[in-house]
């Protein structure tokens, strides 16, 4: 993949969105005037499902948002919620094993509540969000990554157990099987 999606973020929540071509050899991938997200959210998380949707869960601004938006037609539009509202959570795309027609599978992980840092893990398979598919992470964890190894394997780098944001971030690795 040679796109990056920038969306919302900064210590007051925004609320822009844009792709960075980071292939300059391919115009095609140059995509521009992208709508501004429905609302300013801060610490949510986002990813390009199916490689051609995007798709942002969670984040906070004045509550833990459990929304999901998807970007399309060239609008955001409101898709299945998250089973628990949380921001500081990290996501994954990969490939569906189980499903012919090739359709991706995005994990949430982790994040915080409001009041916990959770361990959770959520599914989505384009239709509904589902936690009792994979195993909870094996330590609660928020404002870490995830980085797809292949399609059984999930890098999840970095993060805090430290629910105040006031810790430093913990050197923790870890590789997720599925």
């Amino acid at each position: 993949m040679t796109k990056l999606l920038v969306a919302t973020g900064n210590r007051s929540g925004a609320a822009s969105v844009e792709v960075v071509n980071l292939d300059d050899s391919n115009p095609d991938l140059i995509c521009e005037n992208l709508p501004d997200f429905p609302f300013g959210i801060r610490f949510a998380t986002g990813q390009l499902y199916n490689r051609k949707t995007p798709i942002i869960c969670g984040g906070s601004g004045s509550s833990y948002h459990c929304e999901c938006h998807s970007l399309k037609d060239g609008a955001w539009q409101s898709i299945q919620s998250l089973n628990e509202c949380r921001d500081a959570l990290a996501s994954a795309v990969f490939s569906n094993p189980n499903n012919n027609e090739g359709d991706d599978i995005l994990l949430i992980t982790g994040g915080y509540d409001g009041s916990t840092t959770l361990s959770t893990v959520e599914s989505f398979d384009g239709n509904v969000w589902n936690q009792n598919i994979f195993a909870d992470l094996p330590t609660t964890i928020e404002l870490h990554c995830m980085v797809k190894i292949n399609n059984t394997m999930l890098l999840q780098i970095g993060g805090t157990i430290d629910t105040s944001y006031a810790g430093t971030t913990d050197k923790l690795i870890s590789l997720i099987l599925f």
